[in-house]
């Protein structure tokens, strides 16, 4: 359960009160809450089809820049099958107590380590440079 504190920031980063309970699973290195991972039902009781939530309003904008640019689609056609089981495996892991943060900061380090189709505007982006 968030604190207050918490409840507050990410109502400031969604530009709304949270309609459900969450927890922050990745946070900044200032300790801003970047993801959130959303209860499976939202308070009224309708599901919540968004388990995990990127809040962090910076690299919310820099994604979808990248996702715009056909960045997505790129990553997908160039990650072979091998690596899609990996990350499968991984999202699996997390769905079953791995931390989910620790999941994507490996996540993010393999992706750095790739060459892909948009290989340096991913790298460029999250390290935080302008594409």
């Amino acid at each position: 359960m968030p604190s207050d504190d918490e409840r507050a920031l990410v109502e400031g980063l969604l530009g709304r009160p949270p309609l459900g309970a969450f927890e922050v699973a990745v946070r900044d290195p200032d300790g801003q809450p970047v993801v959130i991972v959303n209860h499976p039902l939202l308070d009224d009781g309708r599901p919540m089809p968004t388990r995990y939530w990127l809040v962090g309003a910076d690299l919310r904008v820099r994604i979808g820049t990248l996702e715009s640019a056909g960045g997505v689609r790129a990553a997908e056609a160039a990650v072979d099958a091998a690596a899609r089981g990996a990350q499968s495996a991984q999202a699996t892991q997390a769905v079953q107590g791995v931390g989910f943060g620790d999941v994507l900061n490996q996540f993010i380090r393999e992706l750095n380590h790739k060459q892909i189709a948009s290989g340096q505007a991913l790298k460029d982006l999250l390290d935080g440079k302008d594409i």
